[in-house]
């Protein structure tokens, strides 16, 4: 489980909050989708999940340690993150994913297996041994990313951070990734193994979460999927009445574009 008790974060250094206080639990196995408008502080919340930043007050707790204070050696073998901006170290392929310490390829490779990274990376000049970084192979974004959902899979963490994990993937990676929260979501939660948290503005991933959790306006709302689903449904119902009420009513009665109402989405996420 993890649990945050008075938890608030704001960036190093500072005094004022970028986030209010919250207090809340999460069980083991739940899958939550993180939204909000750019900027509304997703990525600083994670990154003080993971422990990278210190909490501004109160605390998080993963399993009862406050991940903060947690020995950052023994931490990362409990917590898998990918930030948003995926960075990787002078390796192999191999060694980044399992964070260059020693262990047995087989769970290297069931790792990229999960999220459909395992063929692509055979692929690579000499697969899980290409080298990386300085004076390697030179990896796309989209690339990096695979690798760096590989290494927060890796080991099975209990706590599993994802910071727009689909934003640099192609249709079939994202689609892979979609797979597998998508049968992690049919198990039953207390056979899923590791907690997640995902911050995403790809509303795909919702379909698979458990709690939905919004940050706007620095506040945070929480709420079952279901719930946030059928408060987007109605939001999307009205403004298909509003479009079609203000179409012209002389041509025949046809909406626009052929007949079809077009509803703009942009702002779904944020309006919710």
């Amino acid at each position: 489980a993890i649990k945050f008790e008075e938890f608030s974060v704001g960036v190093p250094g500072t005094d004022k909050p970028l986030l209010p206080q919250m207090s809340i639990e999460f069980e083991p196995g739940t899958i939550i989708a993180l939204l909000g408008p750019s900027g509304s502080g997703k990525t600083s919340f994670l990154q003080s999940c993971a422990g990278a930043w210190p909490a501004h007050h109160g605390s998080a707790r993963l399993g009862g340690r406050d991940i903060a204070t947690w020995d950052a050696r023994d931490r990362g073998r409990f917590v898998g993150y990918l930030p948003q901006h995926t960075e990787l170290l002078t390796g192999t392929v191999f060694e980044n994913i399992s964070r260059f310490g020693a262990c047995d390829p087989e769970d290297v490779f069931s790792a990229a297996r999960k999220i459909g990274a395992h063929d692509l990376i055979l692929t690579l000049p000499k697969g899980y041994d290409t080298p990386i970084g300085e004076g390697g192979v030179h990896l796309s974004a989209g690339q990096r990313q695979i690798v760096g959902l590989a290494r927060a899979m890796f080991g099975d963490p209990a706590l599993v951070l994802l910071d727009e994990p689909t934003a640099h993937l192609d249709a079939n990676l994202a689609a892979e990734l979609m797979k597998y929260f998508g049968d992690l979501a049919r198990m039953p939660q207390d056979r899923r193994g590791s907690t997640a948290i995902i911050a995403t503005h790809d509303l795909r991933l919702i379909n698979a979460a458990d709690k939905i959790m919004i940050i706007k306006d620095r506040k945070i709302a929480i709420s079952n999927r279901d719930e946030y689903l059928r408060k987007v449904s109605d939001l999307r119902r009205g403004q298909a009445q509003q479009q079609s009420s203000a179409q012209p009513t002389s041509a025949a009665g046809n909406v626009g574009n052929g007949g079809q109402i077009t509803v703009d989405r942009s702002n779904t996420e944020e309006s919710s």
